[in-house]
């Protein structure tokens, strides 16, 4: 059996840095797993004719397929959006308030790009503990300004 990956990403794992691209390239490889990375936000043209958005055609016995990854309609048709995803203040700070609302928190998928980091699905579980601190902080009267992440 081959496994073959077809991504929008150049090199794997690149939107983590050079290391990580590195890393997973060599991992893949150690698998056996070819992967093609196209360097823009589609990679597959037309399933029906196995042809990719590069014009490179891959055959298949089974398509695995992941629609492109975007926030959903009430973010990006609001002011909440910044590059089309939603922008926390200062993440790197756990502030994961709105840029433009103090009550309004903007975590997981929904803001990963504006982090920055990968969309996994685990931001939220990572972050959540943040905002319920923020909250109870705000219903208590305290500020969480000075805090760092832990």
């Amino acid at each position: 059996m081959k496994i073959t990956v077809v991504h929008q990403l150049k090199r794997p794992f690149e939107n983590f840095g050079p290391m990580a691209a590195k890393w997973m390239s060599g991992f893949l490889q150690q698998l056996g797993v070819e992967y093609i990375g196209i360097g823009q936000g589609q990679a597959i043209k037309s399933l029906r004719n196995n042809e990719l958005t590069n014009g490179e055609r891959v055959k298949f016995d089974a398509a695995f397929i992941v629609p492109p990854h975007k926030a959903p309609d009430p973010v990006l048709n609001s002011d909440l959006a910044k590059n089309g995803w939603a922008a926390p203040r200062s993440p790197a700070n756990g502030d994961f308030r709105s840029e433009r609302y103090d009550d309004v928190y903007v975590v997981g998928d929904v803001a990963a790009p504006n982090v920055p980091v990968g969309m996994a699905g685990t931001i939220l579980h990572s972050y959540a503990p943040w905002v319920v601190s923020n909250i109870l902080a705000d219903l208590a009267g305290v500020s969480m300004a000075s805090r760092r992440l832990e």
